[in-house]
Parts: C-alpha cells; structure tokens; sequence
C-alpha cells in the first residue's frame, strides 16, 4: 500500500512497473459530489486525501475524504497530511476493497471554494513533491468553482521534471 511505502518506508516484495505514463484522471461521480460540496462550503482553503486505482493511462479517483479531523485547521502555505489518519484510512479502504483501491494522492480547495490561477498551485505542487504526496502515479488535485461550474487541475509530480497538468473528467 503506497501510504506505508511512502511514510513508513516499508517497500513492497516486487515493486510494480507501469509501461505507460498517466494521461487522464477520472473521477467518480461520487468524488464530483464530495468535491463540489465542499468547495460550496466557502470555507477556508482545505485538503484532503484521493483514493483510486491506476488502468493503463487512466487514473480512476473512487473515494475522497479529509486529510485530517475537521478539528485540524489547514494553512495553505504548508500542505501537510495527518499520517495516522492517512495510514488508518489506507488499511481500512484496503481490506475493504480488497486491494484494489490504494492511496493516489491529495485534493486542495482554496479558500472560498473558487478555481484559481494555475500560477496559485505551484508552490502546492512543490510542497505535494517534496513531501512525497504526488508521484509519477498519485496527483495533487486543485478544484473550486468558476463561474458557477466545477473546476479541477491535476498535477503528477515528475522529480526530474516540471509537474505534469493532466486532464481531469468528471462523473456526474
């Protein structure tokens, strides 16, 4: 499971390859219900956790939830999620799923629930990458409004390379 791997080092048997670069993520119409909810909350700035599957070039998002108890303010000038929480939510959807939903990456609405600039999502971006929130696998998701309409950017976080914007479609 990717949250172990990542926060706890714990590396899998056989690492898996992936002949193919991901080019669209997909999100369920549950995922757009949750996210539309919450940017319509018009709170301040907030983040979450992704959970999905990865099929050939497509990542399909299946779940999203908060990154941390509501208690736990979000500052977005530090992106950071709550470890035990992640890894709590990651066993848990693991077994539930048997397996074939894993952890793949964090969502961020700004405050007041409006889509902003992509210009806005880079030092996010940055922080995702470094903390090792985003991969060649797992995306930093920004969404809010923008004219009434639901809007999402999707960045893979490359290493040796500037981040990737990928596509983003909507279940409805």
């Amino acid at each position: 499971m990717r949250a172990f791997q990542q926060l706890l080092g714990i590396l899998p048997e056989a690492r898996p390859t992936h002949s193919e670069q991901l080019e669209r993520v997909v999100l369920t119409r549950h995922v757009t219900t949750y996210l539309r909810r919450q940017a319509a909350l018009h709170a301040p700035s907030r983040t979450g956790l992704l959970f999905g599957c990865t099929r050939d070039d497509t990542l399909k998002v299946t779940l999203a939830m908060n990154a941390a108890l509501p208690s736990v303010p979000f500052r977005p000038e530090q992106l950071t999620v709550n470890a035990a929480h992640l890894l709590g939510a990651s066993e848990a959807l693991g077994l539930a799923y048997g397996g074939r939903i894993d952890w793949c990456g964090v969502w961020v609405i700004p405050s007041g629930g409006l889509f902003g600039p992509a210009t806005q999502d880079a030092p996010l971006v940055r922080q995702a990458e470094e903390r090792g929130y985003i991969d060649d696998r797992a995306v930093l998701l920004t969404a809010g409004f923008e004219e009434g309409t639901l809007m999402a950017r999707a960045y893979l976080g490359l290493r040796l390379a500037d981040p990737l914007d990928l596509p983003v479609e909507f279940g409805v």
